[in-house]
């Protein structure tokens, strides 16, 4: 019998912290109006910076609550590693902690649809959510491509640098980001030679520091906090220390290609080779393959519009004219 380790070795399962939060509260009882065992509760879950520190938080959250005897949590605490953020650090998630798409997915066909829908109905209003999901979709890409997001903050080269790049949605967490090292605090530490180390933390707090190395001469950056790893995106902590150097440009090795505007062109063009571009016009079977991907492509795209659809009917039929008028050319020719 084949298990899911051996078709995917490399995945990484986890359980949805919001179904554990749902479920501990049936667990609380009296700890439902205490607040430092809320927080210490939510800080496991995911505001820990590494094991040794969510091992302390645990201990300290047990031995306050009176928690030690307690099977549920017990059995939680079993399972750490697949629910708590410290443990998980390491492993891109794009920062995921809960089952919400595959619950909002289930929402958006359940209220059309109940138990007694016939299956040619369902289809019918799955054709109909999938057709307005890509609609969306489309609309959000158009728009995001053919404009600049706006922000509450003047637009300094770091920020206009990303709103360029980034998806108008991960421009607006980048956004988030920004906000919050505006708000830390930047302390160097000493210095080895072009690399410069420093210890980042919130203004009005001391919990929560991490620390930056940068390189000033190669602009290489290496971090104690793992959000890049995790989400694919800088950090408040790095971001404050690339401000500090008024970088302006956040350089291509650090930015996650599925995380920007022309994602989905890069995606095309690596389906699509300059080697297989070069040899279309000696290599038939290539050039065959290059085309229909190539246009599959613009019909996926004109398929949802009338008026596209119109255009590249159009064209069609003015280039089979073309082509058959230039092969009964070069027939005759021939003879």
């Amino acid at each position: 019998m084949v298990t899911c380790p051996q078709v995917y070795p490399t995945a990484r399962h986890r359980l949805c912290q919001w179904h554990i939060q749902q479920n501990a509260i049936s667990h609380f009882e009296k700890l439902k109006s205490d607040r430092s065992f809320q927080n210490l509760f939510n800080k496991c879950l995911n505001g820990c910076y590494n094991e040794s520190e969510f091992e302390e938080t645990w201990r300290k959250m047990m031995k306050d609550s009176g928690l030690e005897g307690h099977s549920w949590f017990k059995r939680l605490y079993k399972h750490r590693v697949k629910w708590s953020t410290a443990l998980n650090n390491e492993y891109f998630s794009a920062g995921i902690l809960s089952s919400q798409r595959s619950e909002s997915t289930n929402h958006a066909m359940g209220f059309q649809a109940s138990k007694t829908t016939s299956v040619t109905a369902f289809f019918g209003i799955f054709e109909t959510t999938v057709r307005r999901w890509r609609s969306e979709e489309e609309r959000k890409e158009f728009n995001g491509i053919r404009s600049m997001p706006t922000s509450v903050y003047p637009l300094v080269d770091l920020l206009l640098h990303t709103s360029q790049v980034y998806t108008v949605k991960l421009f607006r967490i980048f956004e988030r980001e920004f906000a919050l090292a505006m708000g830390t605090r930047a302390t160097i530490l000493p210095i080895d030679d072009s690399m410069l180390v420093y210890r980042v933390q919130p203004a009005a707090s001391e919990d929560g520091a991490r620390h930056v190395t940068y390189d000033c001469s190669n602009q290489l950056i290496e971090y104690t906090c793992r959000k890049l790893q995790v989400m694919g995106m800088f950090c408040s902590h790095i971001i404050r220390v690339l401000h500090m150097h008024s970088v302006g440009e956040i350089l291509n090795r650090y930015i996650l290609r599925r995380w920007t505007k022309f994602s989905k062109k890069a995606m095309w063009e690596r389906l699509l080779p300059s080697d297989i571009r070069i040899s279309a016009a000696n290599d038939a079977i290539n050039w065959r393959r290059s085309m229909l991907i190539a246009t599959n492509h613009l019909i996926t795209k004109c398929h949802n519009v009338v008026e596209a659809r119109l255009i590249f009917e159009k064209l069609c039929v003015k280039a089979n004219e073309e082509v058959q008028s230039l092969l009964f050319k070069l027939s005759m020719d021939e003879e």
